[in-house]
């Protein structure tokens, strides 16, 4: 059992979780038209390996990374390329970005995808780590930093433990809670294909 340690100081906060957990986990529509930004915040801009007038399925990579933390784009749903043009854009700066703008045609379409998540023990770690970055998997604490370059990172410096972070120390917050409650057996997957792929010891979900 892993022993708990308090510390001093901290604020003692009204946790107003309840209010976010009365309702299971709902899907939002998709909208008829989506911007899709080539610029990454950290990471730089991104090759678009698609053109106005092309058919996309969800799940389709539509643009490539050019350097090392960046991480390729794919198409959120299915439909049809409207435009590649400069829209609106959340960066410092206020400047707009090269966007790929995609409208959508409803049906949610799938591309075929690969059973990794099944038989990722056929992989090497390494190549594990390889079809993450390709899949554009990034983290989403603000910073969309490639969670390819973190294993890789972690498997170098051979860590022991890998640490699950699903405390939600925020008022209302509960993200995680709603998560962990109806997702658990994917939940435990994903845990699984970063312990492999990190050679991590042992797990803590926190």
């Amino acid at each position: 059992m892993q022993p708990l340690h308090p510390f001093h100081g901290g604020l003692k906060l009204p946790r107003h979780k309840t209010e976010s957990l009365q309702q299971p986990i709902q899907s939002c529509p998709v909208p008829p038209q989506l911007i899709l930004p080539l610029a990454q915040p950290h990471n730089g801009q991104l090759l678009s390996l698609v053109r106005p007038g092309d058919q996309v399925l969800k799940g389709q990579k539509i643009a490539e990374a050019t350097n090392a933390r960046g991480t390729p784009l794919h198409a959120p749903t299915s439909g049809r390329v409207i435009a590649i043009e400069l829209r609106p854009f959340v960066h410092a700066s206020g400047l707009p970005a090269l966007s790929i703008v995609l409208q959508t045609d409803g049906e949610d379409t799938w591309i075929k995808r690969p059973a990794i998540a099944k038989d990722y023990l056929n992989n090497s770690p390494e190549r594990v780590t390889k079809l993450i970055h390709e899949f554009g998997i990034v983290g989403l604490g603000g910073a969309a930093f490639p969670t390819a370059l973190k294993l890789e990172h972690a498997r170098q410096t051979k860590i022991h433990t890998l640490i699950i972070n699903a405390a939600e120390c925020e008022p209302y917050i509960s993200c995680d809670a709603a998560l962990i409650r109806e997702r658990a057996p994917e939940i435990l997957a994903g845990i699984a294909i970063l312990q492999y792929a990190t050679h991590a010891q042992r797990v803590i979900i926190a």
